[in-house]
């Protein structure tokens, strides 16, 4: 039996006790809030995202909804994820406690404080974890739903969906994950990059604003919009509209959104180059490695390829940086012979560098990193110019370009849970920095010439023009003192001619 059956009963308390003994409490919802509870509820996705503003009521829907399925289903397992622990305490459990105020006796549950667990009295387990300070409580042996609280503020929220929350789902058909969120801060993040295209995909979505807060009048939701800096600031359009968009102050690299169909391109390569590997190294954050080269004629830097890898040992890059090297660059010589690439740098970790060029024989020098906003600015400076090319298939480049913040102080990068510390920024302002502007790759000759075949004069203009002139000024074809032949092997001869000349 459902609400609409119990409104003729005489009483309101009875009414409620009846939608208890249902299962169905949306009653205590808004009309905004029961439209986003009955499309969960008609769907039969097993992901479904609320992509919602600020103070819409996504914490209310979520939690009525994690009890309800306590209360249908007898020992279910739920778990109720929020960002951090201090959301749970703060939030959540005055949630909770407040929609079960009206809750019967013979259905209350039991709280357990120390383990942030309701247990109902049909065996229905209700469980409670702070994903910042313990993702791996998630983890069980079954489940039958998990909702996740402010998904967009979860460090690596796709690991915890997939590889925690999926596998508990075997063998349960009904089991399914809710999630919730304003927009994160960039764009980057799993929220916007996955779960929300997925469920759009699947019309497993909800998109809600301030505007379908029915809670505000029209004077609230002006004052709130003015608060945040007015329609078209970027704190409103994220927090009152839930657009999904980058803030210009915190981007690191904020000109790339405009130049990227410029700069992201498959140029090829010229028939000579000096050729470079740049590398930021990290274990938990990603060890992000590029492989370009520097175009002299058309004063380009090219980014050809890529390596983002996490918790790789130096055995693994040495493989990797190898067979990258080999496959880009391994049928091509540089003007003196050798092989590329010329040059190697790299963040300074000493003993990651010593075991590459010791054990593996590979040499990264390390690179200068003062004054590190100058050294981004100039990279800034060259994508606005555009004289920066990406090939296609760099795809952590292009994403941590186009996503990338600062942290609030503009001391750091920003954590991305998925994304790390935008690592392969770093390896770009490394490769930048340390770019050869003035070597020109081009050998001296290109079609073949040889002694046999033309008269090649010197290549040091500076060393022939020097014996010419001692051999013009010997005391046998000038006369005069031989001070002259003596004064020109050690000095410039032409700032020691005598004054009449």
């Amino acid at each position: 039996m459902d609400l609409k059956s119990a409104k003729s009963n005489p009483t309101e308390d009875l009414a409620r006790q009846i939608a208890w003994g249902a299962g169905a409490l949306y009653f205590m919802l808004d009309k905004n809030q029961q439209g986003m509870y009955h499309a969960f509820r008609k769907s039969k996705c097993p992901k479904y995202v609320y992509d919602v503003a600020r103070r819409v009521g996504k914490s209310t829907i979520m939690s009525l909804i994690a009890i309800e399925e306590c209360l249908r289903r007898p020992n279910a397992m739920v778990k109720y994820g929020a960002a951090t622990q201090e959301m749970v305490r703060e939030i959540v459990v005055p949630i909770i406690n407040w929609t079960l105020q009206s809750c019967p006796k013979a259905m209350q549950p039991r709280y357990l404080r120390h383990d942030y667990c309701y247990r109902f009295p049909n065996g229905a387990q209700l469980k409670l974890i702070g994903l910042d300070l313990h993702p791996d409580r998630l983890r069980g042996q079954a489940l039958d739903l998990c909702i996740i609280d402010e998904a967009a503020f979860v460090d690596q929220l796709e690991y915890v969906v997939q590889s925690i929350l999926i596998p508990q789902m075997q063998g349960r058909p009904h089991a399914r994950i809710l999630m919730g969120s304003t927009p994160p801060q960039t764009p980057g993040h799993a929220w916007t990059m996955r779960y929300v295209p997925e469920a759009k995909e699947q019309d497993a979505y909800i998109h809600r604003t301030i505007m379908d807060n029915p809670r505000l009048s029209l004077e609230e939701k002006k004052f709130f919009i003015d608060e945040a800096g007015g329609p078209l600031a970027i704190t409103n359009r994220r927090e009152n509209f839930a657009e999904h968009i980058i803030d210009d102050t915190l981007a690191i690299i904020p000109e790339f959104i405009e130049a990227e169909t410029h700069i992201v391109k498959d140029v090829g390569r010229p028939p000579y180059f000096d050729s470079y590997v740049s590398m930021d190294p990290g274990f938990k954050d990603l060890t992000a490695i590029l492989f370009g080269h520097y175009c002299f004629e058309s004063d380009l830097i090219v980014i050809e390829d890529e390596v983002a890898i996490a918790r790789a040992n130096t055995e693994t890059l040495a493989k990797l940086i190898r067979q990258k090297e080999q496959e880009l660059w391994g049928k091509c010589l540089r003007k003196d012979g050798k092989p590329h690439p010329m040059l190697r740098y790299s963040d300074v970790d000493h003993r990651l560098l010593a075991d590459l060029q010791v054990v593996h024989g590979l040499t990264f020098s390390p690179t200068a990193k003062d004054d590190k906003e100058a050294a981004i600015n100039g990279v800034r400076t060259l994508i606005y110019k555009h004289k920066i090319r990406i090939h296609p298939r760099c795809q952590t480049l292009i994403a941590h370009l186009k996503n990338g913040i600062w942290n609030p102080k503009r001391q750091l990068f920003e954590r991305s849970g998925d994304f790390g510390h935008f690592d392969a920024i770093d390896a770009l302002v490394y490769m930048v920095r340390n770019i050869h502007k003035g070597h020109n790759p081009y050998p001296r000759f290109m079609n073949g010439e040889t002694l046999a075949t033309h008269h090649i004069p010197p290549e040091s203009t500076t060393g022939s023009t020097l014996a010419s002139l001692k051999q013009a000024f010997t005391k046998k074809n000038v006369g005069g003192s031989s001070a002259w032949t003596n004064s020109i092997g050690s000095q410039s001869p032409l700032r020691r001619l005598p004054r009449r000349y």
